[in-house]
């Protein structure tokens, strides 16, 4: 038997919102049993989607580096941006994909202080860039809510 995870998460966020919340005495222990029930929902979503997720952003951290290594005039910078840019992952562990997208989101940070105090006239294309990745991250990581209607 292999587990669909998703559909597992699912069927126990509902068995604690709907069955077992409403049968615990007291409001705190049925608001928690919400919530944990909830948080199974939610880690199912990420089950299915945490890897896709992690991976397009990581390419495109990738892309944005590229670019900025053609333009920045900072040698160090230029060679760490470089490397960012060249890596590859070896594997799609979520806990690996998460390494190696706090090590990229580090080279953004140098990224974006260098972008603060240059006067080059691409400075503001590629702080665009960077701003509509960061929207796109963020939506693309938001936290499904159930549908219950």
């Amino acid at each position: 038997m292999k587990p669909d995870v998703p559909v597992v998460m699912n069927q126990f966020f509902g068995k604690m919102l709907l069955e077992l919340g409403p049968a615990l005495e007291g409001t705190y222990a049925a608001g928690s049993a919400s919530v944990m029930g909830l948080m199974m929902f939610m880690a199912g979503e990420e089950y299915e989607r945490g890897a896709q997720v992690r991976v397009e952003d990581i390419a495109e951290l990738r892309d944005v580096f590229a670019e900025a290594a053609g333009l920045v005039s900072d040698a160090t910078l230029k060679q760490t941006l470089e490397k960012a840019a060249q890596g590859s992952e070896t594997s799609l562990r979520i806990s690996e994909l998460d390494l190696a997208h706090s090590d990229l989101a580090n080279t953004l940070i140098e990224l974006q202080k260098f972008l603060e105090t240059t006067q080059a006239d691409w400075a503001a294309a590629l702080e665009k860039r960077i701003y509509a990745h960061l929207a796109r991250s963020a939506e693309a990581r938001r936290m499904p809510y159930p549908n219950m209607g």
